[in-house]
């Protein structure tokens, strides 16, 4: 039997292969979607300091939510510091936003470190499972990171993407809940 790391690589080529091959249009209705079940979450109502992330092509969109937002609610977006670290700071609207070397946006400006004011998290995955467990895109950024949060994680996923079960490794850490369009 393969080793969870092995298998983690292959499942995120297919994914990625899966993904490519859904309509663009249906990908964006369902990212609608999901961010619309979230936003209707008790959680998400009473979060003011909400962790989200700023969404690549393949994951599911949060470029609406945070701009329909972040005037109304502190919206925090990772930034990644070096190979092993990720910290986040407060969006102030899409000015304040530049690529790093992956071409992710991320805000400039002053970090946010008091991670026990987060009220909600809300992050990305390759795929999450019906336990919770995240397949991410294998650099484990947010499994270290979320061992510093006390707030509720959920995570946002395409249907295509939301497994029965994935494989696990010591170090991931599941998620409370997973908001999809199923």
């Amino acid at each position: 039997m393969e080793n969870p790391s092995v298998q983690k690589e292959k499942l995120r080529k297919t994914l990625c292969l899966l993904t490519k091959q859904q309509d663009p249009a249906v990908l964006d209705k369902e990212s609608r979607l999901i961010c619309n079940k979230l936003e209707g979450s008790p959680e998400f109502k009473e979060a003011q300091n909400l962790l989200l992330y700023y969404s690549l092509p393949d994951e599911v969109s949060t470029l609406e939510l945070i701009q329909r937002w972040y005037k109304h609610k502190n919206i925090l977006l990772p930034i990644v510091v070096d190979e092993s670290t990720m910290v986040l700071r407060l969006y102030t609207g899409k000015n304040t936003l530049q690529l790093n070397r992956w071409g992710i946006a991320e805000p400039t400006g002053e970090d946010f470190l008091t991670y026990d004011e987060i009220d909600l998290a809300v992050i990305p995955g390759v795929a999450f499972d019906k336990q919770g467990y995240r397949l991410g895109r294998g650099k484990a950024y947010y499994d270290r990171f979320l061992g510093r949060l006390h707030c509720p994680v959920f995570g946002l996923c395409f249907a295509h993407r939301y497994l029965r079960n994935l494989p696990v490794e010591a170090w991931d850490v599941p998620v409370q809940r997973v908001v999809s369009s199923i």
